[in-house]
């Protein structure tokens, strides 16, 4: 299993759904301005682990919170 921490999500998806991976995504809510919006914060697999082609990873993205003026 290879470490998508840190990664856009696109990228991270890209990456396992090429070596036979199916992605699953939550959001976790964000500041805007948090570094880790539209980042994986965490992957349900640990990174360096054995994983069966196939198998679902879910993966953590940040999210920013929608900001309303008034």
């Amino acid at each position: 299993m290879p470490n998508v921490q840190g990664l856009g999500q696109d990228v991270a998806t890209t990456q396992l759904t090429a070596i036979g991976m199916v992605v699953t995504v939550d959001f976790t809510t964000l500041s805007p301005d948090d570094a880790n919006v539209g980042k994986v914060i965490t992957q349900s697999q640990v990174a360096g682990t054995q994983v069966r082609k196939g198998s679902t990873i879910r993966l953590t993205v940040g999210k920013a919170v929608a900001t309303t003026t008034t």
